[in-house]
């Protein structure tokens, strides 16, 4: 008999899924959702450049992604190698990761017009 997961146990389960995207260019990205700590990490690492709405939006869009055809992407340590990991995944990996995430973000109808 298998006990019922504690809601800290779902929270910790769905933060932790991963899933495979395909950009543009054919690479597999695998993408998962950044928790709300690597959002303050990511935060504190970019120090200023933090303020400048799209850079810190490519960099939000970029740490979502875990790797690239298989090769791990590092969290980012400083806004130097937040730069290195927005330049890695690309314009062609930040449109599949941005609509990734919009996807996710979709509301269900729950009657919709026909």
């Amino acid at each position: 008999m298998s006990e019922a997961q504690t809601p800290s146990q779902k929270i910790i389960e769905a933060a932790a899924q991963t899933e495979d995207i395909t950009d543009s260019l054919g690479r597999v990205l695998t993408v998962q959702r950044t928790t709300k700590l690597e959002m303050r990490r990511l935060t504190r690492v970019c120090g200023p450049a933090a303020d400048i709405d799209r850079w810190f939006g490519e960099a939000m869009l970029a740490v979502q992604v875990r790797a690239i055809d298989g090769a791990k992407m590092m969290f980012p340590i400083s806004a130097e190698t937040t730069d290195a990991l927005v330049a890695r995944v690309d314009n062609e990996g930040l449109l599949a990761v941005q609509e990734w995430a919009m996807r996710g973000m979709e509301v269900p109808q729950e009657n919709p017009q026909t």
